[in-house]
């Protein structure tokens, strides 16, 4: 029956790899067809609206990072990344359920020069301002480091550091004003505090520890 398709479905999605693009794609599309024939019936599929939504969002986050091909950035010989982006990771997939759960911290690992657009676009798909892919490259940037979670910083590890001007050249792509004056800001507060974070791996805005 389609009520115990749905919870059985419902319970199967958390145990699939972050990566499983099709076997997640499946289930939420499995779990949405399932609500929608119970619902015709007059039944109760027991999904709220909000994991109903959920399924959606996957499904139109899925569908971006599979048409814009976006992976974790390479790590080769004089190519910039970001920090806490492993080398076993280059080329892979992105965490699907990290990015609907922490999209900042998750794309902070991700974005690079090369990539910006395409994060911008996830981004916005995952409810970030306008910009802030952009706001998240020119952080890691200047300071030779990205947010973390619980605040703090990441200090680079691997990768060539791009000079000053590049990164002035990315805050003047951020459109929001507001956001880039807090980007600015931002930027100016951790050259005075961060200085060799990238050496010793220490950051500011609360010490975080570098890989």
């Amino acid at each position: 029956k389609p009520a115990t398709v749905a919870r059985l479905l419902s319970g199967a999605l958390p145990l699939l790899g972050e990566g499983e693009y099709e076997a997640i794609e499946f289930v939420n599309e499995s779990l949405l067809r399932a609500h929608a024939q119970l619902a015709r019936g007059g039944e109760e599929s027991g999904l709220t609206e909000e994991q109903l939504r959920a399924c959606e969002r996957s499904l139109d986050v899925l569908g971006l990072l599979r048409g814009l091909d976006l992976k974790f950035p390479s790590q080769a010989a004089g190519v910039w990344c970001p920090a806490g982006a492993a080398a076993d990771d280059a080329g892979s997939r992105l965490p699907l359920f990290e990015l609907l759960a922490k999209p900042a911290e998750a794309l902070a690992l991700v974005v690079t020069p090369e990539n910006v657009h395409k994060v911008s676009l996830v981004g916005r798909a995952l409810g970030l301002r306008e910009g802030e892919a952009h706001a998240l490259l020119v952080k890691a940037m200047y300071c030779g480091a990205t947010p973390k979670a619980g605040g703090g910083l990441v200090s680079f590890g691997l990768g060539v550091r791009p000079s000053k001007q590049e990164g002035a050249k990315w805050l003047a792509e951020i459109e929001d004003p507001a956001l880039a004056t807090e980007t600015a800001e931002w930027v100016a507060s951790q050259a005075l505090g961060v200085g060799s974070s990238r050496d010793s791996g220490q950051g500011g805005g609360g010490g975080g520890q570098g890989r």
